[in-house]
């Protein structure tokens, strides 16, 4: 604690005695780790500066709280490929009475929600191949606010994306006199987990034998009946969704048998 006048300059406690008359300002400086929670005796309330008038001898207390210190933990800043759910994780610190924390595509965010005692909380409702900032805040019994990692900046990550857009190769769309065993290839999709096909005799852009083709971009089918049309169609699939082959679900290529 200082004054203005000077005369008041100390830690835990100390006196100095002015004229009587004298205007006294006292301001309150916290140390590392600690936080100035407001002012008692001769003063009262927080933030900002004591003021006073000494017709008397006065007794003023700067009261200090330990800062409720932690960290975010997950997802890490700056990760990729988050699920649409992600769950954002913080330390605890034992000198916050509650946590809040705010996620937003705009940096940085400001849509706070109190989160109560817990140090985590499930998101929903996220858009595929985004960037989201997010960032926690801790509050004490005082009203401080205190951000995680010593800093107010956010943490980002982004979320995953479908396949990317890939196109059947063969046999040629409406390539006829071919035999009873057909090889179907197709280009090869970013981000794909694994691939699937089907085909049938039906013009109606749809099937539902589809098959599992693990990773591979081409598999032979046997067994085709003669002089027949078949209609096929191959998709791309991971954890986010499906992306069909020449970008559009009903994009069914045809051959003909001999």
């Amino acid at each position: 604690m200082t004054s203005d006048p000077a005369g008041i300059s100390c830690g835990s406690s100390c006196s100095y005695a002015f004229p009587a008359g004298t205007n006294v300002m006292l301001s309150a400086t916290a140390s590392s780790g600690s936080v100035f929670t407001g002012w008692s005796g001769g003063c009262s309330g927080r933030p900002g500066n004591c003021q006073i008038s000494l017709s008397a001898a006065r007794q003023v207390i700067a009261n200090f709280g330990l800062s409720p210190n932690f960290n975010k933990s997950t997802p890490a800043n700056s990760a990729g490929n988050q699920t649409l759910s992600p769950t954002i994780s913080w330390g605890s610190s034992s000198t916050a009475s509650s946590y809040s924390y705010c996620i937003s595509k705009i940096n940085p965010c400001s849509n706070w929600a109190n989160n109560g005692t817990a140090t985590s909380k499930t998101l929903s409702g996220l858009s595929l191949n985004s960037t989201y900032y997010w960032n926690a805040r801790a509050t004490n019994s005082a009203g401080v606010i205190t951000y995680p990692n010593g800093s107010q900046s956010n943490w980002a990550f982004t979320t995953g994306k479908l396949p990317i857009a890939f196109n059947k190769l063969s046999p040629a769309n409406g390539l006829g006199n071919q035999a009873a065993s057909v090889t179907l290839t197709w280009g090869l999709s970013t981000g794909a987990a694994s691939y699937s096909y089907c085909y049938d005799t039906s013009n109606d852009n749809n099937c539902t034998n589809w098959r599992n083709n693990g990773t591979s971009t081409r598999v032979t089918i046997s067994g085709l009946p003669a002089r027949s049309t078949l209609y096929w169609q191959v998709r791309a699939i991971n954890a986010f969704g499906t992306t069909h082959g020449n970008n559009s679900i009903t994009s069914y290529w045809w051959f003909k048998t001999r």
